[in-house]
């Protein structure tokens, strides 16, 4: 169970001191707890089956964060180091089709850079369509590794594709978009 006070430690490189806090979090595991957690960085939280990890995440600081961004109430006595423009949560129930996706698929941001890396060879006066910038398209993917980077050997170890260094994309299109950037 998370300790009476709890502060969700950073590991990396900090894009500041600014922090959420929460106060007094009673909820499923979590009893009277206080949480503290870094902005502007890239969070996990993981611990114990039961420690509260869910409670703390879903329960607690996103339902908090939402809220006071949404309302400006304070659940939980929320108080924020910064303002407060939005939050994301990943959490273990998002639907992965492909296992290729990455949090950037997840969250949308690949569609989002395939338009404008497509905008950009437009613009360019090259023919190359967004589909060109996904793995997962024939148009993009290298044909020899079928965008996975790497081929898997009769022993079945992984070894880069020499035809696509690696990136998964067809040559053509990399090739060109960036000799023309």
């Amino acid at each position: 169970m998370l300790k009476q006070t709890s502060t969700i430690h950073s590991t990396g490189n900090h894009c500041g001191e600014k922090w959420i806090h929460l106060r007094q979090v009673s909820c499923n595991n979590l009893k009277k707890i206080d949480l503290e957690v870094p902005l502007n960085e890239f969070v996990t939280v993981v611990g114990v089956s039961g420690s509260g990890k869910s409670s703390a995440v879903n329960n607690a600081i996103f339902e908090a964060a939402t809220e006071y961004i949404d309302s400006g109430r304070r659940l939980y006595d929320f108080a924020s180091d910064d303002k407060l423009a939005s939050i994301i949560r990943l959490n273990q129930n998002a639907s992965v089709t492909n296992s290729r996706s990455s949090v950037c698929t997840l969250l949308g941001l690949m569609d989002k850079l395939k338009e404008i890396y497509a905008h950009q060879a437009e613009k360019l006066k090259m023919n190359i369509a967004k589909a060109a910038f996904s793995k997962n398209s024939t148009a993009g993917a290298c044909p020899v590794c079928s965008g996975r980077g790497v081929i898997i050997d009769e022993d079945q170890y992984e070894e880069i594709c020499t035809a696509c260094d690696g990136t998964g994309y067809r040559e053509a299109t990399y090739a060109d978009y960036y000799s023309a950037s």
